[in-house]
């Protein structure tokens, strides 16, 4: 079955070159603006491998939708996407990338993530490398 990316933003936030980013890891990528929604779609849509949360604004309320989602799905991929560095990551986060960085470190992200990297279930992986 192949990956899925869920991609929720708010609105303010809402951008389809993020969007887009992602579906060029080569996974299908479900959208929503809505955090209810995408915990109901985190239960339709079996293959989803990864969330990706994009947010300039109430960072604590989307720590704990991450930590909710981490909690109904502990095997998927966490990232978050800000306006700055998050120091320390939660521990239900996997990676935060800035979202004034090139998106092809976003790229290059979810495809480490999801490709590449043995899944360490309950890890905190911190930070990622940057795109080479």
């Amino acid at each position: 079955m192949a990956k899925s990316i869920l991609y929720l933003s708010d609105q303010a936030t809402n951008s389809s070159s993020v969007a887009t980013a992602l579906k060029a890891t080569g996974h299908e990528v479900v959208s929503t603006d809505c955090s209810t929604k995408a915990i109901s779609l985190l239960f339709l849509v079996k293959s989803v491998a990864a969330v990706v949360f994009h947010a300039q604004e109430r960072m604590q309320k989307c720590f704990a939708w991450a930590c909710s989602m981490r909690t109904l799905r502990p095997e998927i991929t966490i990232i978050l996407l800000s306006c700055k560095q998050i120091d320390p990551l939660p521990p239900c986060v996997d990676a935060s990338v800035c979202t004034g960085e090139p998106e092809d470190n976003l790229v290059s992200a979810v495809r480490y993530l999801l490709n590449e990297k043995p899944r360490l279930t309950h890890q905190h992986e911190g930070h990622l490398p940057r795109a080479a």
